[in-house]
């Protein structure tokens, strides 16, 4: 059977945590669309001083990566950059509060 598509929709709340993040100093890429070639790339990627973090959103509450995201996941930590999932202001600033790339407080 072919591979099971999923639809690459935009949870509700990114456009206002990039726009948080932003504010906090942050340059924030959407790269929501880069998922179509790329399976499972993350929705944002986030710079602030020699910082960077892969991101994904999810709207508040229960969430499911889909198969290609977990994948993903998996491979950015294996390497040494997790993606860090994103769903309220608070969790933008605890990610961008931390000290290093790769780790949240």
């Amino acid at each position: 059977s072919a591979p099971m598509k999923y639809a690459r929709r935009k949870d509700a709340n990114q456009d206002a945590l990039a726009r948080f993040m932003g504010a906090m100093g942050a340059w924030v890429l959407d790269t929501h669309a880069t998922a179509g070639a790329v399976p499972g790339f993350p929705d944002l990627m986030v710079f602030r001083g020699t910082s960077f973090w892969w991101c994904e959103v999810k709207n508040p509450g229960k969430y499911t990566l889909t198969p290609a995201e977990a994948a993903f996941h998996l491979a950015a930590r294996a390497h040494g950059r997790p993606v860090h999932i994103l769903q309220t202001e608070d969790d933008c600033s605890a990610m961008l509060g931390a000290k290093f790339h790769g780790e949240r407080r």
